[in-house]
Parts: structure tokens; sequence; C-alpha cells
């Protein structure tokens, strides 16, 4: 061989190293998820528990085709209504919902949201079972049915049947559209690539295809069929045409659905298989069917129908309901270790976990013997030893795995390395150990901690089997005269702090040892040092784990909560608490991750607590962690929980265990739209019109109601479907509410007895990270007033008042004028007796002074002037006593005439009586000067003419009517020659003015009667 042909062979060697390394590079694919499934059954309502058909509708909505009726799913509750089943399904931009069916008469039908109801649609041609639905980009509608493909036309709103060219006259079972404008159908004799523009067909692949089928376009172009060829899954290469049937290794599973995601990722529904899913670069499978005693697994292992919601979640249609696992789903990873040997009792939970260099877990489990997980097989091993009741592990040497058996057989150890032995030894040294060991620690090469029941602790020597035995006190030395329950003693947890202070969790709060003196030192909460121990309830102070955090912050973990110990102050500070233990909240082991979060075991759920703001999440079942209320493990403790080499948390439950890495439970970043599904009057529910389809559409905007129709209530619902149970929403009525309202997880409001106005309600939602919508539903309703609020009726009560204003005015004007005519009578009445008497005072005065007299007419003269004086006097004084007000009274004004009456009357003592049933009834002036002037008038005249001796005054009231009678024993006249005389006629005139009647009764020589009455009503003011 030459130099040329070694060259040659050289390089040829070459190539051909690197194509071979080449052709098995590996291939970077994208992550295989880990789903954990929710459910949606007959049980939350839905009509059938058979789906084949859902979708999304633009508004977040789920739509369901189930074999008796459509439903629509909130996350919250399910409205549905019944039609015939229902094969195909799809959504428009403007929120229709394209709904076909291919069983008995052919049915297609639109739930179209502007026209708030259901049309029916008639396919021109005979037997045209709808299969297949796709409402492409454009708006445009296509139709795969028994009888070939339809389009429907936008403007004319007819079908039209594509025509022989589309080659789909032997019926479209599926179909899918591109990117490229392109629908790929698939028919009973082959695969057809449609061009929509041109209206032609292309066949790619003439074979036999069932009467089910499925469709999905993948990130790449590349059509993926289910149902394909002989039933399987097949792909179809978009640039050469290239066919290629998909199968996992083993028995051919039939398909009957699939569904690409955007990292290329194919879901795959079978027949009685559960649910594939396929990896293309990798070329990896995972199937997930359903567990019976897993509630994360899908419903049913029979799918009819898979499909990818706008955000990535995974929604199944099965044979018993729907199951949709959330794309933000938990990476919670549960690894069973029951058995089916039935000579080993359940091993119910893990007690203690122990990780060895290969990366191997130990699990030491109550009543169920010794497990060991290996990582690297993913499987389960039962060791049968000596006990199957173990209390705790620990790691020793690298080979050697140490046992806390229960009493009888105390501390062993295990060969490790020795994959085939069972067989465990006494450990050295430690044979005379007394009690359980409940918990170890070791602390690098040469020392292991170890805590064991009757209140000890020992510290073993490795390397030379030295042992140094500490003891605290018990509890019944701590408290005298109480009898402890087994392992209630016992260390709990053993921990050293970065200080180097060793600490015991126990049952009586927490421990640390000076180990140079041996003593310890217990720290309690304040109420339980104040308290004997008759008042301590059993576990009441009872302490499962201490944790030191990168910050230096040191954690306890108790039976009521979680608290922060300082170790200075030493004292405990409350951060997680609750009345009652074993409620969820007992914490019995923390562990911190790279990012500064705490993880919290507890006998329910998981929690991440953030120190920094303070914030904690609950993980449970929805999330893929198994919720467990632990049974044994507070006889002597739970350490099921270790950091793995590799990062990983590990939590032991029931029956297993939980892996995970912290940073892959992530926070949902969704901004969920939420919409306003339902609004209530007095109980009863609102919408558009009264048809069938009346639940699914709310009543116009703005809403208007009557006064009556004031309670008001709405629900709501935000679409992520994470978590729906734990979707936050808040509110705002404007414009009653100042600020937004929270409701927390309720997904409705109500609202009573609203005032009239015009409301809008704005309510807004989160998800189950507390991530708020970017935008707010809004929904605009008005109370209108009842009839005595309306406008019309305030006019009229404007109306209204300024009338009695006006009349109370005019009344007012009218008291005035008859006040100021009063004043003007009595100024004219001052004038005219003033004037006169006055003037006749002044020319008596006049004429005595002028004419000399004897003594005896000086003295009448000057008698003549006394009595004129006084007679003006007189009326001067009634009339100030008229006009005063503190003379209003009716009492007054028979007061008035008591005192009168003697003064003007010669009669010694005359007779005065009088009976008043209202003495405090206030009297106008002009009655109480017509009053009081009539009274004088009268007694005046009995003196002048009557000569009586006797003479009587009587005044009543009685029954609303005043009376006065004045009777005299005087000479008497004939009244009907009377009428004449002045005084009398004065007399009726004022008694006409009151409104009342006077009578005069007289006989000549036997006396005189004048009586006066009046309704008191005249009188008044």
């Amino acid at each position: 061989m030459n130099k040329a042909q070694a060259h040659r062979g050289v390089l040829i060697l070459f190539i051909f190293l690197l194509t071979l390394s080449l052709t098995f590079q590996p291939q970077v694919s994208a992550q295989l998820p880990k789903l954990q499934f929710q459910h949606v059954t007959v049980e939350q309502g839905l009509s059938h528990p058979a789906v084949f058909e859902i979708c999304e509708d633009s508004s977040g909505f789920m739509w369901f085709g189930s074999f008796s009726g459509l439903n629509r799913y909130d996350g919250n509750e399910i409205k549905s209504v019944k039609s015939p089943s229902i094969h195909a399904l799809c959504t428009g931009t403007n929120g229709d919902v394209w709904i076909g069916s291919a069983a008995g008469a052919q049915w297609l039908s639109c739930l179209s949201a502007a026209r708030d109801t259901m049309i029916d649609y008639q396919l021109p041609a005979f037997g045209a079972g709808v299969r297949a639905l796709v409402n492409d980009s454009d708006g445009s509608l296509w139709v795969g049915t028994d009888a070939g493909l339809f389009h429907k036309d936008v403007r004319s709103e007819k079908f039209i049947l594509m025509g022989t060219q589309a080659l789909a006259d032997s019926g479209v079972n599926s179909m899918a559209d591109d990117k490229h404008g392109n629908l790929w159908l698939v028919t009973r004799g082959k695969i057809v690539r449609f061009d929509k523009v041109t209206g032609r067909g292309y066949a790619v692949c003439q074979r036999q295809y069932g009467g089910h089928s499925a469709t999905s376009v993948g990130p790449d172009g590349s059509l993926w069929v289910a149902g394909g060829i002989n039933g399987l899954l097949c792909r179809i290469d978009p640039k050469s045409m290239r066919v290629d049937s998909i199968f996992e290794k083993g028995p051919r599973v039939p398909t009957s659905s699939v569904a690409v995601d955007g990292s290329g990722i194919v879901y795959i529904g079978t027949s009685g298989m559960g649910l594939k899913i396929y990896d293309p670069a990798a070329r990896s499978w995972v199937t997930y069917r359903h567990r019976a005693r897993d509630p994360c697994s899908i419903c049913d292992d029979d799918i009819n129908t898979v499909v990818l919601d706008r955000t990535g979640n995974i929604w199944i249609g099965t044979s018993s309901g729907v199951s949709w696992a959330p794309r933000w789903g938990r990476r919670f990873s549960f690894v069973s270790i029951d058995t089916d040997d039935k000579d080993l009792l359940r091993p119910q939970e893990v007690r203690d976990i122990v990780e060895d260099s290969d990366g191997n877990l130990w699990l030491a489990t109550a009543r169920g013997s010794l497990r060991k997980l290996d990582r690297r097989h993913n499987t389960v091993t039962v060791l049968r030893i000596n006990s199957r009741d173990i209390y705790s592990l620990g790691l020793a040497y690298h080979t050697r795995l140490w046992i806390g058996m229960r009493e009888g057989l105390g501390l062993r150890q295990l060969d490790i390395a020795d994959t085939t032995s069972t067989k465990t030894e006494p450990v050295p040294h430690l044979t005379e150990i007394d009690g359980v060991v409940t918990a170890m620690l070791k602390e690098g090469e040469r020392t292991m901690w170890l805590g064991c029941t009757s209140s000890r602790v020992y510290r073993y020597n490795l390397r030379t089997g030295e042992t140094v035995l500490y003891r605290y006190e018990t509890p019944e030395e701590l408290f005298p005269g109480r009898v402890a329950f087994f392992g209630e003693d016992c260390p709990r947890m053993i921990y050293r702090d970065r200080k180097g202070t060793l600490w015991i969790a126990t049952a009586y709060g927490i421990l640390n040892l000076d180990e140079r003196s041996g003593s310890f030192r217990r720290h309690l909460h304040t109420a339980t040092e104040e308290m004997n121990f008759q008042q301590i309830t059993w576990f009441q102070e009872n302490t499962w784990c201490v944790y030191e955090d990168t910050r230096g912050n040191f954690w306890v973990g108790t039976d009521v909560g979680f608290d922060l110990f300082d170790r200075e102050q030493q004292s405990f500070h409350p951060v997680i608490h609750t009345s009652r233990r074993f409620q969820g909240r007992t914490v019995l082991g923390i562990l911190e991750d790279k990012a500064g979060m705490l993880w919290l075991q507890t006998d329910g759920e998981l929690l991440r607590y953030n120190h920094t703001t303070g914030e904690t999440k609950h993980f449970g079942a929805k999330d893929g962690y198994p919720v467990t209320m632990l049974n044994s493990f507070f006889t002597l403790g739970n350490r099921a929980r270790c950091i793995t080499h590799a990062g990983e948390l590990v939590f032991g439950v029931r029956d297993g265990i939980v892996i995970f890495r912290p940073e892959e439970i992530v926070d949902n970043p969704n901004k969920p739209p939420v919409v306003i599904t339902e609004a209530k009057i007095l109980g009863q529910v609102l919408a558009r019109n009264r048809s069938r389809m009346s639940d699914f559409f709310l009543p116009h905007q703005p809403l208007r109601l009557s006064a009556d129709e004031n309670s008001l209530e709405f629900k709501f619902a935000a679409f992520d479907y994470t978590m729906p149970s734990q979707n936050k929403y808040a509110m705002r009525l404007e414009p009653s509410d100042k600020d937004w309202i929270s409701l927390g997880t309720e997904n409705s409001t109500r609202f009573v007895n609203l005032p009239s106005g015009s409301y809008l309600l704005r309510v807004k939602a989160a998800n189950n990270d507390s991530v708020w919508s970017a935008t707010e539903a809004t929904f605009d309703f008005r109370i209108y007033p009842p009839w005595y609020k309306t406008l019309w009726a305030y006019i009229g009560y404007v109306f209204a008042i300024g009338l009695a204003i006006y009349l109370i005015f005019r009344a007012r004007i009218a008291r005035l004028k008859a006040l100021e005519r009063l004043r003007m009578n009595i100024a004219g009445d001052l004038h005219d007796e003033l004037g006169t008497g006055l003037s006749s005072i002044a020319l008596q005065t006049e004429l005595f002074s002028r004419t000399e007299r004897s003594a005896t007419e000086q003295k009448d003269a000057l008698a003549e002037i006394v009595k004129t004086a006084r007679t003006l006097a007189d009326s001067t004084r009634d009339v100030v006593w008229v006009l005063a007000p503190q003379h209003e009274r009716l009492s007054d004004l028979v007061l008035k005439m008591r005192t009168e009456a003697p003064r003007i009357l010669a009669v010694e003592d005359p007779a005065f009586a009088e009976h008043l049933e209202h003495p405090e009834v206030t009297l106008s002036t002009q009655a109480r000067k017509h009053v009081l002037l009539m009274c004088k008038e009268i007694l005046h005249n009995v003196q002048r003419h009557a000569h009586a001796e006797r003479v009587s005054i009587e005044i009543n009231e009685m029954q609303g009517v005043f009376q006065l009678s004045v009777r005299d024993s005087g000479i008497g006249f004939v009244p009907d020659n009377a009428n004449c005389v002045y005084g009398l006629r004065n007399l009726h005139f004022r008694a006409k003015e009151l409104g009342g009647t006077l009578t005069i009764t007289s006989v000549p020589g036997k006396g005189t009667t004048v009586q006066f009455s009046v309704e008191l009503t005249r009188l008044r003011d």
C-alpha cells in the first residue's frame, strides 16, 4: 500500500467516524411534562359521562360535546343544554360556537353570541352527518361530512359543497388547517391536502382509514393523524409527503385522538390504553393511565378527544368525563412504596429517610419493614429484616446503615454494600443501650448522636466506640405525679446549629445541651411554663423539629404551628398558628431550598414559606402533592425528609414519598380573563330571552330594574384552569364603593336593598398564584325609583310646597291686615274717646275758670271733670290690656271680667261663677276686645238703669261653646221698646262681629237677663 492509499484510508475512516458521531449525537428535546389531572364529571353537572369533543371559545369558556348535550364550563360550574350526540365542535373569533352531529339525521347548529340564540342549518346533501369543523383565521367555516366537504359563504350564509376536485367525495372523517392556508382532510380512502384558494385537493396517501380519526398540525407543519393506517398514529412530512407510522415498542395501540403543542410534543388519546405522550426528538414515550387510588390520574383510559387550549392546558374527553392537566401544574413526583406481598402489612407513613453515597434512598416505615428506592432504575425493594417496625435510620459509615428498631431489638446495622443480604447485626459497644432509638445525627466521620426513649441522648465515637450518656428530665420529673405515655419522653429530632449548639426537639419544648457540663436547658412557651401538669393536654407543647436557615433564623415546628425562636432572648414568636393540633398545621419538618424558601412538611398539605415577605403557599392534591393525615407518627416522631445530593427535596407521605425540585415549582404567570357569568334578581336568573339557550347569555346592558327589584346576585369566573378553586376575586360597585373589596375565592356577590340609581359592577380576578387579570368584567344596571321618588313627583312636591307657602303667606297677610284694622279701630276709638273726653274736660275747665259759681256748682263741675277723666283712664286701660300678649288666654279674660265687675257695679259682692274646660285656649285680640267690652257694657247698663239689688254673672265654656250670662233683679224694661237705645245696638253689633248670638230677656219689675253664646273656635287666635 502506497502513501496515497494510506492517506485515503485514513480520510475515509475519519469521515466514517464523523458520520457515526453525528448519527448518535444526543438530540435536544423538550422535556416531557409531569401531569396531574383534575376532573369534571356528571357529579359536577356534566350532561353525560361520554365526552366526544372539546373546544375553547374566544372568551375562555370550555365547551364539551357529550353523548346527550352541549356543556359550558367556566372552572366553577357547568351549564348544559340537551342535544343530539355531538361529534364536532369549533368556535369563531366572534364568540360563536358551531356544533355538528353525525348521529341519526344531520345536525349543524350555531350558538350565536350576537343573536343570543341557537341557529340551525340545513346542508344541501342527504345524509351529510357532520364529522369535523374548522373555523379558520379569516372567519371561514369548513364542514367535513359523510357527503364531502362544505364551505360556508360569509355573505350569503349558504353552505357550498366543494366539487369532485376536493377529493372528499368519500366523506371527511377529520381535518385540520395549517399556517400556509391548507386544509388537511382524512377521508376513508386517502389523506388530502386541500388548497382553500384554488379549491383543489391533492392526495397524499391512498390507504384505507377507519371511520374515526383525528388530526393535528405540528409547529413544523407536519401532520399527525390518530386512527390512521391500521388505526395507529402516523406522521406526514409537509415537504416530502412521506407517511411514517409511529408506535411504541410492544403491542400496537389503536389511537383515537391527537394534539401537538408548540414545542412539538405529541399527545395521543387511545382506546382503552390511556393518554400517551410522545417526544419526536428523543423518541421517548410517557403513558398516563387511570389509577383508582390516585385522584390526580385521568378519569378513564378510553379517550375520545385531546385538545390544547390557548394557555397550553391539556384537556381530555373520556368515556367517564373530562380530565385536564394545567400547563403550570406543580412538578411533584409521587413514588409508591406499597407492595402486593400479602405477608407484609401496608407501610402506612414513612418515618425516616436516608440517602446513601450512590443516591439511593432508604426508607423506614411503620409496620412495613425497610424499603430501598433505587434511583437509577427507579425501583423499590422491600428488605425483610428482623423487625417490621422501624423508628429511625442513620448512615454511620459509607456502607453501614444503622436501624433503630422496636424494643427488644434495639439498634442494629445493615451492610448495604451487600445487595443480597438482609441480615442485621448489633452495633459494637451499643448493645446495652437503654430504650428505642428514635433520632440520629451524624457529625463528620467521627461522631454519631443517638436519641432514645427514657429521656436519654448518647454520643458515640465511630472510631473508638466510646459512648457518653446525657440525660434530661422525664415528664414525670418535669411534672411530678404525671404518668407519661410511651415515647412521650423521646427526642423527636437532634440538630446542631451553626453556633455549635446541640438542640433536641421533645414532647415538651426544645432543649439545648451544654456538652461541658452535660446539662440541658428546656425552652417552653410562656403559657406552658405557667401551667401544672393537670392543665397540660397530651402533646400540647409537642415539638417536632428545629431548623436554622441560611440567614441564621432558628425555626421550630410544633403541634400547633410554626415559630421563630430568638436564641438570645429565648422567646418564641408564632408565625403560623392554629388553636387545635392535627388540623393541617402541625409542622413535622422544615427544609430550605437554594432560593431561601422554607418548605414545611405538615400533617396535611405542603407549605412554602417566604420569610422575607411572610407569604405562605399551600400545595395539595391538585398540585400533585398527596394530602395525607398521618396516623402513627405521633408516637415516636417523623423525620421523613431530606435534600438529596442532586438538590431534590424528598418528603415522606402515606404509602410513599414525594420527590421534586424546588425550582420546578414555578408560579403561574397567566393573567386570567374574567367574565360575569350569571345575574339573578330575588333568586331568579336573568336572561336575554326565554329560549333553551338563555342560560348561556346575560341580559343586555344597561339592565333596567324597577324599585322592588333592588336585590341582585352576580356570579363570575376567572379563566385560569390551573387551580380554579383557588382563583381569587375582587369587586367594586360604583358609585357606592370607593375601593376594591376582596372576595377571596368566592366567585359571587350579592347586593340587598340597593337604593335607586345607576350602578357599574366591576370585577377583577387573580389566578392561584395571585397574578391579577389585566382587564375587568363590568355590568351596568339601573334601578328606577318608586313613583313617589321620580322627577315628576319631586316637581309635584315643589309645587305643593310652593302652594302651601303661598297660602300660609296669604293667611299671614290677612292676619296682619286684620291686626292692622284692629289697631286702626282701637286708634280711632282712642282718638274719639280721648279726644271727646279731653275736649270735654278742657271745655269744662275753661268754663270753670271764666265763670264765677257757687261752691256747690264748683263742686259739681269738678266732679264731672273727674268722672270724665276716670272714664278715659278706664278706656285706656282696657285698650292696653287687650293689646298685651300676656293676656291671650281664656282664663285671663275671665279673670279680667271678675276684676272689673265689682268696680263697675254698686252691688255688694256680685255673684260670679265660672266653668272652663279649656282655660289655656288662646284668644284673638279682636275676640278679647269685643267680649270684654260687651261684658262691661252690660254691667254699665245694669248699674245705670236697673237699680238692682242683686246681680249674678255666669261664664261657661263647655263642648266648644262659650257663654256669658248676666242676671239682675232690677226694674226691667220692655225689650221691643229699647232697640233704639245706643247701648243695646252696640251689644248686638259686637255679638255679630264675633259670629255669636245675643239674647236679652226682661220683664218690667222683675229684672233683666242678657245671654251671649259663641263657638269657641271663633274666639281663638
